[in-house]
This record gives structure tokens, C-alpha cells and sequence, in this order.
């Protein structure tokens, strides 16, 4: 018997609240002794909350237009795999956004789309990205952490959808898949990244609820993020 493969398309939107609680731990890890020294090289820098919350925006939009070029070749791109891989992430940028993509499970075929985004600043992306690597021994991370066509996504994550976010912006509530079990604390990507369905006709296979808690979720990622970062060489891939 030929088994029939499902496609289920999700959108990757960013909420606003969601964009502020990432800036607001990013600052805090890069300096959480509240330096002056410190503050004035990212003040220099221009590493702002505001920033940092168009960064995470800008980028979500350029990782939804890759992921959704490699399931459609004629699907448009902004930024090409090697300037994506080029991008300088800061570790929970990194650990988020490396995390999601197409997967297929079971006789489901993930695909993640660019639908509405609009298109994403890739001179913002570019210059901004260049400032955050200035202050790299301060504010952690790496590049190649995106564009990455042998990227895995992680299957809890993508079998995961943005419920809603409180309006404090510290919590949201996560949707999950029929016969998903939830057992890590990386499910809680698919809120911050905003994984929505594109056809509301499968809203029935997500019964799952849970509350995820930002606050906690952005603290356990920035330390899971420090031990797995590697170097840049590491990371990277031929160009297309």
C-alpha cells in the first residue's frame, strides 16, 4: 500500500513581545554586571533593545524565505545561503532559528513559508550583524548557524504552534501535535519564532496545550547555546 505524504505549510511570524523578551536576555547575558565600560561599547555599537528586536525580526524573515526557496526553488531570496551563513547570531538567535525548517514526520512533510513576512532588510541585516561580531567577546555567538541546507530542525519544535502571547509578552501558550510527546524545554521554540498553520484545516491534529514561560525558556537556551557553539569553520558549507 502506497502511504501519502502530507504537506503542512507553517508561517514563521514574529510577535513584538516575543522580539523584546530575546533583546532584553541577550543585554542581560552580555552585561550582567551592569558595567559602564561595557555599556558604552554596546551603546557605541548600537546594540539597542530596539536593534536587537529588528535583528531577530529581520532574520526570521530571511530564514522563513530560505526554508521556503528549498521546498520552491522559484520561491524569492533576499539574502543568498552564504550571506545567511555569514550573519553573526548571538547564541539564543542561534539556538532558535537553527532549530526550525523542513522535517518531514511520519507521513507529514513540514515546510515552513515566507507568507506575508514581507521581504527582510538585508542592508539592516548586514551592517547590524557586522556590529554585533565587533563586540563578539562580550556578546557570544557565531556565524553559520543559518542557511545551512543539511540543517536538521528538531522535531518537538516543528511539531509545535504559537498559541497566544500573554500581552506582557512573558508568556504565550503552545499547541501540540496529536501524539507528540513534549519533553524538553526547546518545544517553546515554535513560539518564539511564531510557527503558525498557513491552512486552518489542520488545526484539528494540534489537542496538545501547554503555557511556556519566556523568562525561563530564554535563560535554559542561552546556557544550552554556550556549550554547543562552534566555530565558524566548523559551521559553514560551500556557497551555492
Amino acid at each position: 500500500m502506497i502511504q501519502k505524504t502530507l504537506k503542512v505549510a507553517l508561517n514563521l511570524r514574529i510577535n513584538e513581545n516575543v522580539a523584546k523578551e530575546v533583546a532584553d536576555a541577550v543585554l542581560m547575558r552580555a552585561n550582567p554586571h551592569q558595567s559602564e565600560l561595557t555599556d558604552k561599547r554596546l551603546t557605541e555599537a548600537e546594540i539597542t533593545r530596539e536593534n536587537l528586536m529588528k535583528y531577530f525580526t529581520e532574520v526570521g524573515k530571511a530564514v522563513a524565505q530560505f526554508w521556503e526557496n528549498q521546498d520552491d526553488s522559484s520561491a524569492e531570496l533576499t539574502l543568498k545561503p552564504h550571506e545567511l551563513r555569514g550573519l553573526y547570531m548571538p547564541v539564543i538567535y542561534g539556538v532558535i532559528f537553527s532549530s526550525i525548517g523542513n522535517i518531514q514526520i511520519g507521513n507529514y512533510l513540514y515546510v515552513v513559508k515566507a507568507k506575508d513576512n514581507g521581504l527582510p532588510d538585508k542592508k539592516f541585516l548586514i551592517e547590524f550583524s557586522a556590529k554585533l561580531e565587533s563586540v563578539r567577546d562580550v556578546l557570544k555567538g557565531a556565524t553559520g548557524q543559518i542557511g545551512n541546507r543539511a540543517a536538521q530542525p528538531q522535531t518537538t519544535v516543528m511539531s509545535c504552534l504559537l498559541g497566544e502571547v500573554a500581552e506582557s509578552g512573558r508568556t504565550a501558550s503552545m499547541l501540540i501535535r496529536d501524539g507528540v510527546k513534549v519533553d524538553n524545554a526547546l518545544a517553546g521554540l515554535s513560539t518564539m519564532v511564531g510557527l503558525s498553520l498557513v491552512e486552518e484545516a489542520y488545526t484539528c491534529m494540534y489537542t496538545g496545550y501547554e503555557e511556556v514561560n519566556f523568562r525561563q525558556l530564554t535563560d535554559s537556551l542561552v546556557d544550552k547555546g554556550l556549550m554547543a557553539v562552534k566555530k565558524d569553520s566548523q559551521m559553514s558549507e560551500s556557497d551555492n
